[in-house]
């Protein structure tokens, strides 16, 4: 059974979306055939949609795929033939979305995407396309579009994007809506150096996450909390998935927690940021001691810290910690549109019963009395 869709899309009852994998959304006929813009070569014609099982060879030699979302993607080794796998077979708690693009029976292009909880705002977490001398612009462009498409039909309303300043897929991003609302580096070492864990700082507890949220309200630019619209699930850290390490760090003073650290941990690595009042930039020192103490009871490779542009103070810090500059990265964000219907008016003839008037009769008191000249 089937029912068109008023963008072209088609629904099939056989493609089920209850497990929260693969939205039951396919275009219209196999795929949705495209053509991209005209380059100086003859363009490639490029079928967008979701990978098939045949997809996976070529998915393995598949190179030239940028990951987002650093340094948290820095932190697990990535495959994109194990994710389109993963997508393909509905893996337990896989909730990606994996979107490819063919010329022919090639892949061409990949973009996976992550939907986020508690809101289902998806990001896009890694990108790319191989078309040897062709523009690769046209292919990213393809499969950006169809992911919004599909994002829009599910019912999502945000995209994220966290993308290195000069990546190729920048170009397609900005063309098709995302824009940045803020920007900030990624930095790396191997610790913060040996530190004794303060009297100030302690562990977060799942009852700071109100607390949290309050501190990022007061600490971030308007734009930046317009545009994250974050809750205070943002700051849970009893959402500890498998594999996955989740530790928060804070300082409280006066019921208010004024400072925190969030640490997400890997085998391979940790991934740091840190929240500071602006009118309490004294802290960032101590704050940082806890984090140290706190990664040098746990080995580790590399220890990633990302900082953003408003926070100036805590990457001077970290650098005379010995952290170096790994990479500038913009933080974009996307609305999907719907179709507006305004209300149409429609004139309905309407017939009154007409009946004759009714007669106005004039009060007696100004009627006319007739004069009498008698004298009595």
């Amino acid at each position: 059974m089937q029912g068109r869709t008023g963008d072209g899309f088609r629904r099939e009852t056989k493609m089920d979306d209850r497990s929260g994998n693969y939205p039951a959304v396919r275009p219209s006929g196999p795929e949705r055939s495209v053509s991209p813009r005209a380059s100086s070569l003859r363009p490639l014609p490029l079928t967008v949609g979701p990978p098939e099982l045949r997809d996976l060879p070529d998915l393995l030699r598949l190179p030239g795929i940028e990951l987002l979302n650093q340094p948290e993607s820095l932190l697990v080794p990535f495959s994109p033939s194990r994710a389109a796998l993963r997508a393909r077979l509905r893996w337990p708690r896989s909730r990606r979305r994996v979107i490819v693009a063919r010329t022919g029976d090639r892949v061409v292009g990949f973009a996976m995407f992550q939907p986020q909880r508690p809101d289902q705002r998806w990001r896009l977490d890694a990108i790319g396309a191989a078309v040897g001398v062709f523009d690769a612009i046209p292919v990213i462009d393809e499969l950006i579009r169809y992911g919004i498409t599909l994002a829009g039909l599910n019912g999502v309303k945000r995209l994220y994007a966290r993308v290195p300043q000069g990546a190729f897929c920048a170009a397609g991003l900005r063309e098709v809506g995302f824009w940045p609302y803020a920007s900030e580096m990624v930095l790396v070492g191997t610790d913060f150096g040996p530190a004794r864990m303060p009297a100030t700082v302690r562990s977060q507890q799942s009852s700071d996450t109100w607390a949290v949220q309050q501190l990022y309200s007061a600490s971030v630019p308007r734009q930046v909390e317009y545009a994250e619209a974050l809750t205070s699930h943002r700051w849970d850290v009893a959402e500890d998935r498998a594999s996955v390490g989740v530790h928060g760090l804070v300082i409280e003073e006066g019921h208010h927690i004024v400072a925190m650290a969030r640490i997400v941990s890997r085998t391979s690595g940790h991934a740091v940021e840190m929240i500071v009042l602006p009118e309490r930039t004294e802290l960032i020192d101590p704050l940082l001691d806890g984090v140290a103490a706190w990664l040098s009871d746990r080995r580790s490779a590399r220890v990633y810290a990302t900082v953003r542009g408003y926070q100036q103070e805590i990457r001077t810090k970290l650098v005379a910690r010995g952290m170096v500059p790994l990479h500038e990265q913009d933080l974009l964000i996307k609305y999907t549109t719907a179709n507006i219907r305004l209300p149409v008016f429609e004139v309905v003839p309407a017939f009154a019963e007409v009946r004759e008037g009714v007669p106005h009769r004039v009060p007696t008191f100004l009627q006319t009395q007739p004069h009498d000249d008698t004298v009595t």
